[in-house]
């Protein structure tokens, strides 16, 4: 009889620690956010808004890559990105790494 009432208690317990986590996003900082004037010094609309923007980092020149396209989490990685590059955060959310480039691997060179 104890086990039954143990286990409804633990899965009741998962249930609400699961509610907590989604409660505990937080709203995105003021400083982060673009103006339409720049008077942050994020500028909505330009490069120094996202990255996916002509001229941008993302951006394709032939006009048909993925920020072009529409894709929303390219469009979100871009948004952090130029943050990044600002100097205004200092990590990247981990879905947005593959922005980066991949970290060379050196070469041993032998003398023979």
């Amino acid at each position: 009889m104890k086990k039954p009432m143990l286990l409804m208690l633990l899965l009741l317990l998962v249930a609400v620690s699961g509610l907590l986590v989604v409660s505990a996003q937080t709203e995105t900082p003021e400083n982060l956010l673009c103006t339409e004037d720049g008077s942050n010094g994020i500028q909505c609309n330009t490069v120094a808004d996202n990255e996916c923007f002509p001229g941008g980092d993302m951006a394709w020149e032939s006009g048909n890559g993925p920020c072009e396209q529409g894709n929303q989490e390219v469009w979100v990685c871009g948004w952090y990105l130029a943050r990044y590059n600002a100097g205004l955060i200092s990590t990247m959310p981990l879905d947005c790494h593959w922005v980066f480039p991949p970290t060379p691997t050196p070469t041993v060179i032998r003398y023979s």
